[in-house]
């Protein structure tokens, strides 16, 4: 906390960081952090505020943990009218038939929180000349059914603009903060498929290369599910969340980039075969070869009693280069 007023991000982090260790018996210790940070400039963000209202629901304080609630709603409000008034602009509503005529679908869906298929090409929240986002098709669906704590629409995590799969989506305020704090520690597992340039030196195997301009520990586990002429089908577990994970572990790690990958499938046609070319050409704009497939709720965010596990099948413009370069039956 005394390094606040040197870094206050720096200090804000490794707060979060000393917050997700506390167990049930300590939300008193992470509302005493909470006040030390507020009194040495550090604002809680809302992962903060989610790790300890988790802690809290767990502990049985459910009215300390609305008094967080309601200063996360606070925080956001600003933020969230401008959303909402430009999903106005955009013309909203039109409910899950609008939904599904965006390419979305929703996978699973109980009264707390439900985890929908976010298509490739489309951004998750909003910005210039980002056309309609995932954020307007949420708000078309669900309308003010969606948590209130979070700046777009139920949104706890992302996808980047290019890439399809699995997202999960908070309508309760609790089930929000459950879901950042369950992502924040790690809880919630991800697994992405990607078709990619090459084909790494190991059949399977971990990634370790520490992401961000702040040089974070980043870990991914891959494996090659299909090997074609110059190429190959990962299929990628992260460990970490961090910006880009996927994309720069298989491209720096493994020196195999994600085909179509903006940032990092810039090899030059001379060294790809014509099938890899073809599918960089039958790419739709804005979309390359990186799918969440399968995401894991841990039981205790929703209203089940059991892990919710959901699955998504990849994008049809996926299927020519599953067909046409991969062949799961070649022996790596």
């Amino acid at each position: 906390m005394e390094a606040a007023s040197e870094n206050v991000g720096v200090a804000a982090s490794m707060l979060n960081a000393v917050l997700a260790t506390l167990k049930a018996g300590q939300e008193g210790d992470a509302l005493d952090l909470l006040k030390c940070g507020e009194e040495k400039g550090i604002e809680p963000d809302i992962v903060s505020i989610s790790l300890c209202t988790s802690l809290l629901l767990s502990s049985g304080d459910d009215g300390s943990a609305e008094d967080l609630l309601g200063v996360a709603r606070k925080k956001v409000r600003r933020k969230r009218r401008r959303a909402e008034a430009a999903a106005r602009r955009k013309g909203g509503g039109g409910g899950k038939s609008a939904f599904e005529k965006a390419d979305c679908r929703i996978l699973y869906e109980d009264s707390s929180f439900a985890i929908v298929y976010k298509p490739p090409g489309m951004a998750c929240h909003g910005g210039k000349d980002k056309g309609k986002t995932l954020e307007d098709a949420l708000r078309a669906c669900w309308g003010t059914e969606l948590s209130q704590i979070t700046e777009a629409a139920g949104i706890v995590h992302r996808l980047d603009k290019g890439v399809s799969g699995c997202m999960a989506v908070a309508k309760t305020d609790v089930a929000a903060a459950k879901l950042i704090s369950a992502f924040f520690k790690r809880e919630i597992k991800k697994t992405y498929t990607s078709l990619n340039v090459g084909v790494p030196d190991a059949e399977e195997g971990v990634v370790e290369i520490p992401l961000g301009f702040m040089k974070l520990p980043a870990r991914s586990t891959f494996k090659v599910v299909g090997v074609g002429e110059e190429a190959s089908q990962l299929q990628v577990k992260t460990s970490t969340g961090r910006k880009h994970q996927v994309r720069e572990h298989t491209a720096l790690g493994l020196g195999t980039p994600i085909i179509s990958d903006p940032l990092f499938d810039k090899g030059g046609d001379k060294i790809v075969p014509a099938a890899v070319k073809k599918l960089r050409e039958e790419a739709p704009k804005n979309c390359f070869y990186l799918h969440c497939e399968e995401l894991v709720v841990p039981v205790g965010v929703g209203l089940t009693d059991v892990d919710v596990l959901v699955t998504a099948d990849v994008p049809d413009f996926w299927r020519l280069g599953v067909e046409s370069i991969i062949n799961k039956d070649r022996s790596f």
